[in-house]
């Protein structure tokens, strides 16, 4: 008898198109489980709503622009349709907190007590509405939620790291880890998986490597957006989970 493929939806804003580029392109294996996107540009995060336990658009119009991206043109996103949901980007934009919490952490007379850190971090979080449809979709369903945040901001831009948080810059890979080992334990309460920025793909403290940003990324000025290379390394981490479960 045949088995059935998993289902694994991604959910993003315009940081979810890496991973679509990434399966275009071939950069990942995706055997053995069905793969749907649900997404649009960050500002049409403003029109959606978590409602009859659900993701929902609060007008035709933005119903319409999220079906496109989605083969079966679904106008809403239920988490219990799949056997996880990754939440790409989602406008869940932690990294910029990271240089002023490494600094913190690297120099003494400034750092936190783990105590404020975490309140601190779980207070942004909840303040952003993307991070509690995630939450909503975790507590809705047998569905496993996974959240890859946006990433760092690509290097070699002024100011990625302000100056007033230069100690970010020297950055330990054990001290980002120690700071990622909060937020995981954050969204873990929220019963969300969070998927860290991969440690190779980070430079700089808390800088993406520019190996990883899209083209002509000087030229556009985006220190934001990832390529595909970046997008296959968060997908397949995905769907290595899916498979393992």
């Amino acid at each position: 008898m045949l088995l059935e493929n998993k289902r694994l939806c991604v959910f993003g804003d315009s940081h979810f198109i890496c991973t679509r580029q990434a399966v275009k392109s071939g950069l990942v294996d995706a055997t053995g489980v069905d793969i749907e996107f649900w997404g649009n540009a960050g500002a049409q995060f403003r029109h959606l709503a978590w409602r009859n336990d659900r993701i929902e658009p609060l007008d035709d119009y933005t119903a319409g622009r999220f079906a496109k991206t989605n083969r079966h043109g679904r106008r809403t996103l239920t988490a219990a349709d799949f056997d996880m949901v990754l939440f790409m980007g989602c406008r869940i934009d932690l990294y910029r907190l990271f240089p002023e919490l490494l600094h913190r952490r690297r120099t003494g007379d400034q750092r936190l007590s783990p105590g404020v850190e975490r309140r601190w971090i779980h207070d942004f979080l909840h303040r952003l509405q993307p991070y509690h449809f995630a939450r909503h979709s975790a507590a809705s369903a047998d569905s496993r939620v996974v959240l890859a945040p946006i990433s760092f901001d690509t290097a070699g831009f002024d100011e990625t790291i302000p100056p007033r948080f230069s100690e970010a810059r020297n950055a330990r890979p054990q001290e980002r880890d120690a700071a990622w080992h909060v937020v995981q334990g954050i969204a873990r309460t929220d019963g969300i998986e969070l998927l860290r920025q991969p440690d190779e793909t980070v430079i700089d403290g808390c800088c993406t490597d520019p190996a990883y940003a899209v083209q002509k990324h000087r030229e556009r000025n985006d220190r934001t957006h990832k390529n595909a290379r970046y997008g296959a390394r968060i997908l397949t981490t995905a769907l290595d989970m899916l498979r393992r479960a």
